[in-house]
């Protein structure tokens, strides 16, 4: 029998500026639907009864305070990039290399408690773990110079989301391996396949959106406000 979701840990990088949303408060403090957007975002995790919830902010950050869902997190400070971040958050985890961690992005404050419950228990059993994403729906085209270079077959290609779920020690030697090698990252899950690991996929929602324009702001109110009244 697997574990229960409460051996699971949550890490939540938090120490981003969004510049993409011009705005003097990071976009992690906007109110979407009456609340802070990492509100939301801390209240559907914490539905989910896990073993903890790390918030990981920025050293100059004190808007954390002000957000009432904090107070049921361990709080860490971030570093200069989002896998430094989510490292610091990792040594905050207690537990031992094989526990189950997962890390969820800040603004994703529509992601459905369901859907993260589907993907604990679908990776549960497994080694590499995964992810949440959605497959991909538009064509995809190659461009050169504003140019169409090719048609590429979408029916192989999913949209990444969080949250992503993976074993502590796993995940951290990832981490720190890229740190070392240099290399850059979008998501912990590209961590994972450097090392030749494969994480598995898990179909989410497409509701499940990332806020990093104005525009997402009123989308994210229009699915809060929807799955509100569901």
């Amino acid at each position: 029998m697997a574990p229960s979701f409460q051996s699971v840990s949550i890490v939540v990088p938090a120490a981003g500026k969004g510049v993409r949303i011009k705005s003097d408060t990071s976009k992690q403090y906007l109110e979407v639907a009456e609340k802070p957007i990492l509100q939301h975002t801390l209240e559907r995790l914490a539905t989910l009864n896990p073993k903890s919830i790390v918030l990981v902010v920025a050293k100059d950050d004190d808007a954390w305070r002000s957000v009432k869902a904090t107070e049921q997190c361990t709080i860490v400070v971030g570093g200069q990039t989002r896998a430094d971040s989510v490292l610091n958050g990792l040594k905050a985890v207690e537990g031992n290399e094989n526990d189950w961690v997962m890390v969820h992005d800040c603004v994703r404050p529509c992601v459905r408690p369901d859907d993260i419950q589907r993907l604990y228990d679908v990776l549960a059993n497994t080694v590499s773990g995964g992810l949440l994403a959605i497959p991909v729906s538009d064509t995809l085209k190659k461009v050169s110079a504003s140019e169409v270079v090719s048609t590429v077959p979408r029916q192989d290609y999913w949209l990444a989301q969080t949250p992503q779920m993976f074993r502590l020690g796993l995940l951290t030697s990832a981490l720190e391996q890229m740190k070392k090698n240099n290399e850059v990252f979008t998501d912990e899950a590209a961590a994972i396949e450097s090392i030749g690991h494969k994480p598995k996929i898990v179909p989410g929602s497409p509701d499940n959106i990332k806020i990093t324009t104005s525009e997402d702001l009123l989308l994210a109110e229009f699915y809060l406000k929807a799955q509100q009244g569901s």
